[in-house]
């Protein structure tokens, strides 16, 4: 099945613009497309299956970045994508913000394009997946999980290591499991999975009285292998505005 698209356009020339582009893909379709951006929240809420949403930087008539965020908080498994004229990192910086999954060139070839649409499509078709099976295996109790919590007295004890191959263990049986990283002085995870995020559990501590659906699924990393990771800051700096906790992951 070809990955599903639909674009925000703010004229009925770049409408087709988009649409001759997507004619040349081979592995995505553009399902429709809106020249406002009403219209196209509307739109997201009309296709059960859709997997992305490209958002044009001059749509109108609300601010493109509201845009953004009021998708990403209504739809957390679409992964939104900001198109525009314009690559400088004020843009890029204030679209990741918003919620988008990533920037692109408003003169992408076919090549980029597609390049673009297929690594965010395989991000929302994975989280959508996680987000289905949980729903399917909560049971009728109303518990949600089990917290595991595995603590060394030390440093350079092996206890990420433990706790990495836990959870992996733990995914490939089709568990349902978040890793999370609980040393805010000295996370280390990213080095041993090999991830790059820009978000972390500061991002939740932030807004503790008010976490959306959306702002948990862009603080979450979606691990290939299974597992959802939520980082510890990357800095100690940012980690001093966070609680204290112990040198920890769970």
């Amino acid at each position: 099945m070809n990955f599903r698209v639909l674009a925000g356009m703010p004229s009925s020339e770049t409408e087709m613009v988009v649409a001759a582009r997507f004619e040349e893909l081979a592995g995505a379709d553009l399902v429709s497309s809106r020249l406002t951006s009403t219209d196209l929240i509307n739109a997201a809420g009309e296709y059960s299956d859709l997997d992305v949403v490209l958002v044009h930087r001059e749509l109108g008539p609300a601010p493109v970045f509201d845009t953004i965020r009021d998708l990403s908080h209504r739809h957390p498994q679409l992964a939104i994508l900001l198109v525009s004229p314009s690559m400088d990192p004020d843009t890029f910086t204030a679209a990741m913000e918003a919620g988008a999954r990533g920037v692109v060139p408003a003169d992408s070839g076919a090549t980029e394009l597609e390049t673009r649409v297929a690594k965010a499509a395989e991000w929302s078709r994975t989280l959508r997946r996680h987000l289905e099976s949980a729903s399917l295996e909560l049971p009728a109790s109303g518990v949600r999980g089990r917290i595991v919590t595995l603590s060394g007295a030390k440093g350079g004890v092996g206890t990420t290591t433990c706790t990495v191959h836990l959870a992996m263990a733990a995914a490939r049986r089709d568990r349902l499991v978040c890793l999370v990283d609980l040393d805010l002085q000295a996370g280390d995870l990213p080095s041993y999975l090999n991830l790059q995020h820009r978000r972390s559990i500061t991002d939740l501590v932030d807004a503790a009285d008010d976490i959306s659906p959306g702002m948990l699924a862009e603080t979450l990393y979606v691990d290939p292998r299974g597992p959802h990771v939520l980082l510890a800051p990357s800095t100690a700096s940012a980690a001093r505005t966070s609680p204290p906790g112990p040198p920890a992951a769970s």
